[in-house]
């Protein structure tokens, strides 16, 4: 059994390989923009991978990360310097245990040699960002606490491509060389 296979369990599987069903039915999505912005992700939010960043997210488990780094390091553009990762606002990261975008964003650092900078700054609450439609997102307004160049913008999952758009509208969008994410919900 593998992490993906878990269903309702909190159980962490023996070293967080994939079982080959799991594996084989992973995706690669397109690249999508955000306006100008390239956001490239490492799999489609879908099967095995759809429950993975819902372990992450709302259980808080982080074995998710060590399938998702790997293939989000190798999407990383040779031109950047710093990894950004989206803040989740707080009263979500005390509620979940977890700010899955800087622990992934953190693992792909290691991977790719990249520092990772805490330059944006979330509200302490906010509404549910979740959701594919305009009349069900709500815009977050970050902070830029931290100025920096040629970044990554490091999201957990891509929607409607809202939340990159305004990360990078925060840090200034000419600083900002794409947006990665772990899954994409084309």
């Amino acid at each position: 059994m593998c992490i993906a296979c878990l269903r309702s369990s909190r159980l962490e599987p023996q070293g967080g390989a994939l079982c080959s069903g799991c594996r084989a039915a992973l995706r690669r999505p397109p690249v999508r923009r955000c306006g100008l912005l390239p956001v490239l992700a490492a799999y489609a939010h879908q099967g095995p991978a759809g429950h993975l960043m819902r372990e992450l997210k709302y259980r808080g488990s982080a074995a998710p990360i060590q399938v998702f780094a790997p293939a989000m390091a190798i999407l990383v553009p040779p031109e950047a310097e710093v990894l950004v990762p989206v803040p989740r606002v707080l009263h979500r990261r005390f509620r979940y245990g977890i700010d899955p975008a800087v622990e992934l964003a953190r693992a792909v650092g290691r991977l790719s040699g990249l520092p990772v900078v805490t330059a944006l700054r979330a509200p302490a609450f906010g509404r549910a960002r979740a959701g594919r439609s305009r009349q069900e997102r709500s815009e977050v307004a970050f902070r830029c606490v931290r100025t920096v160049e040629r970044a990554v913008i490091v999201d957990d999952v891509v929607t409607t491509g809202l939340t990159i758009r305004v990360a990078a509208s925060a840090l200034g969008v000419e600083r900002v060389t794409a947006g990665l994410a772990a899954t994409s919900a084309a």
